[in-house]
């Protein structure tokens, strides 16, 4: 876990590494790399919202999962957390 006081820098920082990572992909001619680092990097940005996101999060990992199979497992393990609160308090 990352303190709360670092989380919002810590964010920007996986946001800045998601977008030199799509670059170098794009540069190095991986060009559907380069496009899944495009989406992925929208993914820190909302969850720095001050803003409930969640929706928007899922919508983006599904829309993810649709284009890149391998990342399809991706939306099970967000969906996960759920079951496991339901489960704690069923109530």
């Amino acid at each position: 876990m990352i303190g709360q006081r670092k989380q919002q820098s810590a964010l920007r920082a996986l946001h800045f590494i998601l977008t030199r990572a799509r670059w170098m992909a794009g540069e190095s001619g991986q060009s559907e790399l380069a496009a899944l680092l495009d989406q992925a990097e929208y993914l820190p940005q909302l969850m720095a919202d001050h803003e409930d996101r969640t929706e928007d999060y899922r919508t983006a990992l599904v829309d993810i999962a649709e284009r890149y199979s391998a990342c399809s497992h991706a939306v099970m393990l967000f969906d996960e957390a759920d079951h496991v609160d339901e489960e704690r308090d069923p109530g």
